[in-house]
């Protein structure tokens, strides 16, 4: 039982320790003097779901492509056209994108617009602005400053802050800008961007802002309310910047209209190409090209000219072969390169035999073939109409190969079987034979013993008279005496090989009538 229990807590440990862990946002988690990150920008994004969130949530935006990107550099007040404003702040961070009004109504848009930071372990504060119009920099101090974060950050926290600021229009009159923002951590989980995959929290930001423009000539102000603005912002740990950012304003039956979308990411470069080439012998089509890509963002996508969608390409002949690949974020490249013809000696069919030599009149040879550089099935023809790689019972000679591979290309060789010479494992002397003129057996055939020209054969009957003798044994003994045949049965005889006695062979041989 106490094993059984054991087994349940370690497989309920194993589950829920690769849950996303909750976490909490300090401010030595943001960003720091002098940091310089990376962020990729669009200006729109479909599908967004602004009530998709909350506890262990999954946030997949992983295929967000950027309209551009653009470096956040944490810089000291002290280095930008408004030093004054670095006594009240931690860093100042370019705008690129400053609030259209008042410059939609008068005066023309400002230029080296800087936004000012003051972080805290309680908090971080937006405490002033710069801007240059019409070639005057001005450094502008908020009256109440806008309290972005509360430290620490954790899930279902929520804090509201009031800011405030005005500003004269040079020759025109004065600006002012009142904001409610009101913050929520609606969300913890798993964040995936094209960057990566995150443990993060989510704070919503809901902005409520009043523009008032006075304009000196009229002597006529007016206020303006904007539509609600919405920040959503995904952090984790160390991130320094929100890992995901999306600002959007109100829209009717409670939709929401994306303005931007940022996100940290590494910097994007265009996809390159090189290849690796395995060239291919004629009429076999076994060439292949793979495509080695750096840059780009993955995932990428292939598409060869032949139709093939992966990085490589096989059983290609000859020829060239292009190649388009889009990355994720949408950047093309094409490049061309080619398989050529192999001529050396990989792309030959070679045969090689291995032989057993044969004993004059035994056939039993034989000859295996051994054969590369083919493509199987392989297919094989003898000069002796065999059809496999190995043939048997051969008589001394020579034996025609073709070998055919798959795609049609042939080679030929010879294969020899050579026989013994004078080799006394050859002899056979038989012990009986029948001399009786039916064309089997008629007559005393002793193997390979031709092979010894000076060897000498004497063959007597039961009385000791000869009856057979020959130098040489080029004519067998047919089992006659001058002419007539001689009565069955048995018969001895004397064989010297040569002059050694031990090249002596004697026996009986009978004839069979």
């Amino acid at each position: 039982m106490k094993i059984k229990k054991l087994l349940i807590a370690s497989a309920l440990f194993a589950f829920f320790g690769k849950l996303p862990a909750q976490i909490t946002i300090t401010s030595a988690d943001l960003a720091n003097l002098n940091d310089n990150i990376l962020i990729s920008v669009n200006t729109s994004l479909s599908g967004f779901h602004a009530d998709s969130t909350g506890p262990n949530f999954f946030w997949d935006y992983s295929r967000l492509i950027p309209d551009s990107q653009r470096f956040v550099n944490f810089v000291s007040a002290a280095t930008t056209p408004y030093a004054l404003l670095a006594f009240n702040s931690t860093y100042g961070v370019r705008n690129y994108t400053p609030d259209a009004i008042p410059w939609s109504l008068v005066g023309s848009p400002p230029t080296n617009v800087y936004d000012f930071y003051k972080k805290s372990t309680t908090d971080y504060r937006q405490v002033d602005q710069g801007l240059t119009e019409a070639g005057a920099a001005l450094p502008i101090p908020y009256q109440a400053a806008d309290r972005i974060y509360v430290f620490p950050m954790n899930y279902l926290n929520k804090d509201s802050s009031n800011s405030a600021f005005a500003f004269p229009i040079p020759n025109t009159g004065y600006y002012a800008k009142k904001q409610k923002r009101v913050n929520y951590v609606d969300g913890w989980g798993t964040l995936k961007t094209p960057y990566g995959t995150f443990n993060a929290l989510r704070i919503k930001s809901t902005l409520t802002i009043t523009d008032s423009v006075y304009i000196d000539t009229v002597h006529f102000g007016i206020n303006i309310p904007r539509a609600i603005q919405y920040e959503y912002k995904w952090f984790s740990a160390g991130s320094k910047i929100p890992m995901l950012e999306i600002d959007a304003t109100a829209a009717a039956g409670n939709n929401v209209t994306i303005t931007r979308v940022n996100w940290r990411d590494s910097l994007s470069v265009a996809p390159t190409v090189n290849f690796t080439a395995q060239n291919t012998c004629p009429l076999v089509n076994e060439g292949s090209l793979t495509a080695n890509v750096t840059g780009g963002r993955y995932p990428l996508t292939y598409l060869w000219s032949n139709g093939a969608t992966t990085n490589t390409i096989n059983n290609l002949a000859p020829g060239s072969y292009s190649v388009t690949i889009t990355d994720h974020y949408g950047k093309v490249v094409t490049a061309v390169d080619s398989v050529r013809v192999l001529n050396d000696s990989s792309c030959l069919i070679l045969i090689n035999f291995a032989a057993t030599k044969t004993c004059p009149m035994a056939k039993n040879g034989s000859l295996i073939a051994t054969e590369t550089g083919g493509r199987n099935p392989v297919k094989y023809l003898w000069s002796t109409g065999d059809t496999t790689n190995a043939i048997n019972n051969l008589a001394p000679g020579n034996y025609d190969l073709t070998v055919t591979d798959k795609y049609g290309r042939q080679a030929t060789a010879v294969g020899i079987v050579e026989g013994y010479t004078q080799d006394l494992s050859c002899l056979n002397i038989p012990s009986a034979f029948t001399p009786d003129g039916d064309g089997v057996n008629d007559v005393w055939r002793i193997r390979s013993l031709s092979e010894y020209t000076s060897c000498k054969v004497e063959i007597f009957n039961q009385w000791g008279s000869l009856v057979f003798k020959s130098t040489g044994y080029n004519t067998p003994w047919d089992g006659k005496y001058n002419g007539e045949a001689v009565p069955a049965g048995a018969y001895y005889y004397i064989i010297n090989l040569d002059d050694s006695a031990s090249n002596k062979y004697t026996g009986t041989v009978t004839i069979i009538k």
